[in-house]
């Protein structure tokens, strides 16, 4: 059996806000026969939970049923290419995920240090110094002020 690196347990299902679904339910909500189910399972492509005998489909689980059900039927992929496409697409949530983790980090430390630099322009000064609508300055378009429209459009 091929095995593809499979991130979900239980516990992930019930967290989702979705049911959990019997292998009759999952097949018709599918629109495969149950064998077909059991083809995917055997070749590594879903891994449903078990409760004694019985399969139980989470949301996601049937979300890839059909990205595989749909790589078969409309691209003509062999269970080798459903395979090699599942990974492909792994890998690059993962990297999606790497990618808004060094964006959020960069965009974390452009606000720290715009907080130190602010904390530095502002040292020495007393505390009760309190901005009111005229002390903001003027809103600009990259830093240009001559970019903002005074007439309406």
């Amino acid at each position: 059996m091929i095995s593809i690196n499979n991130p979900y347990d239980f516990a992930n299902k019930l967290s989702n806000k979705g049911g959990l679904y019997v292998m009759g339910v999952a097949s018709r909500l599918c629109g495969l026969h149950p064998q077909t189910l059991r083809k995917y399972e055997r070749a590594g492509l879903i891994i449903p939970d078990r409760r004694a005998k019985t399969r139980l489909y989470s949301d996601e689980d049937i979300y890839r049923i059909k990205l595989v059900k749909s790589l078969v039927e409309d691209c003509g992929f062999n269970v080798a290419g459903v395979i090699f496409a599942l990974r492909v697409q792994e890998s690059l949530k993962t990297i999606r995920q790497e990618i808004v983790s060094c964006i959020t980090e960069r965009t974390r430390t452009s606000i720290l240090s715009t907080i130190d630099q602010i904390q530095r322009e502002f040292e020495g000064q007393p505390s009760s110094i309190k901005f009111t609508r005229k002390h903001r300055q003027q809103p600009t378009c990259f830093g240009l002020k001559d970019n903002i429209r005074k007439e309406p459009i």
